[in-house]
């Protein structure tokens, strides 16, 4: 009988070919099942959660009000298709106003947005390796005092040793910083004849709101007299209370006040 020679594969070990005449011959590679997995080829993740999902600004809100230099939250949602949140830390956040800047991670907090109004802009890129964004816009930073104040302006006093008073009205803007104030107020005195008293405030204001500064009334146009004005700021109950008081040469003692509450927050570059 003719015998045929056969050429047996055997896996003797890991990386190891024998041949039919006893020679071992080292390999490399993977000698198990031909239909076995190179474990060094990884199954790529599951990403399929991010599919369909959407990123929201959910604090500060449009049309927030933010003390300046006080610290804040900030946070964003990212929610899947079905609704459960999802985890991510590569969130970017940005604003239109204020370049330099920059947070990350979905939900952070922060005291150093400058004042002025603010659009914010969260963006994401998910491991699916889609991209989303969203801008909340409106975002006001300022003094907690800063603002439009108006009121009622009082004046009573002596002109020629004639007693005189008058109800007007006054305005009042703290600047977004809360250090400064600057406006105006009138009332109309009538002696022998109709006199307008116009007032001209120039204000410095401490952070604890205390008012200091000048008061200048302008008599009919003939020459303006400041008098020292002092006061304080609560913008939350009674607005500005300020007083200013003392004596117009040749003319007499005036005494005024401003009792004016914030009636908006709109405020100005002092």
């Amino acid at each position: 009988m003719r015998l045929i020679p056969l050429f047996l594969l055997v896996a003797c070990s890991p990386g190891t070919v024998q041949f039919p005449d006893g020679d071992a011959e080292s390999v490399s590679g993977w000698v198990e099942e031909p239909w076995a997995q190179d474990p060094s080829e990884e199954e790529a993740p599951d990403t399929s959660q991010y599919d369909g999902a959407t990123l929201h600004i959910v604090s500060p809100t449009s049309g927030e009000f933010i003390t300046y230099d006080q610290v804040a939250s900030f946070e964003a949602e990212l929610v899947a298709a079905d609704g459960t949140f999802l985890e991510s830390t590569d969130v970017e956040w940005s604003s239109d106003r204020q370049e330099s800047w920059f947070h990350q991670g979905l939900a952070f907090e922060a005291d150093d947005l400058d004042v002025g109004i603010h659009a914010l802009t969260a963006q994401a890129t998910l491991p699916n390796g889609d991209h989303l964004a969203h801008t909340m816009g409106g975002l006001l930073v300022q003094a907690k005092g800063g603002g439009t104040y108006a009121g009622v302006l009082r004046v009573n006093g002596t002109i020629q040793n004639i007693p005189v008073a008058c109800v007007g009205s006054s305005v009042i803007w703290v600047d977004e910083y809360g250090i400064r104030g600057e406006g105006n107020g009138e009332c109309l005195i009538s002696i022998v004849i109709s006199i307008p008293l116009n007032y001209v405030f120039d204000l410095d204001i401490t952070e604890l709101g205390v008012i200091s500064g000048d008061a200048g009334v302008d008599l009919v146009g003939w020459f303006t007299y400041n008098f020292p004005a002092i006061g304080q700021l609560d913008p939350d109950n009674y607005g500005i209370d300020m007083t200013f008081n003392g004596d117009v040469p040749l003319l007499g003692t005036l005494n005024g006040s401003v009792e004016a509450p914030r009636v908006s927050m709109d405020s100005q570059p002092l």
